[in-house]
């Protein structure tokens, strides 16, 4: 999401990052088995397995509503 910030919309050929895609899927895959694993454990962190995704997406939106309005 922030990638679209930092290096804007551009149209035409451009260059792959595959290492960083590839690297973000990987942690990515990971947090999600860690998390899924942590809730199969103790079922009680699904309260606050939401309550962080509420947060983070809030902060995500609040981060790009104030980029968009500083350009």
């Amino acid at each position: 999401m922030f990638n679209l910030f930092r290096y804007g919309i551009h149209f035409g050929p451009q260059p792959r990052p595959v290492q960083q895609f590839g690297t973000g899927l990987l942690i990515n895959g990971l947090l999600c088995v860690l998390f899924g694993l942590a809730i199969i454990a103790n079922p009680d962190l699904v309260a606050y397995f939401v309550a962080f995704a509420l947060l983070f997406v809030g902060v995500s939106l609040l981060t790009a509503w104030w980029r968009t309005r500083q350009r």
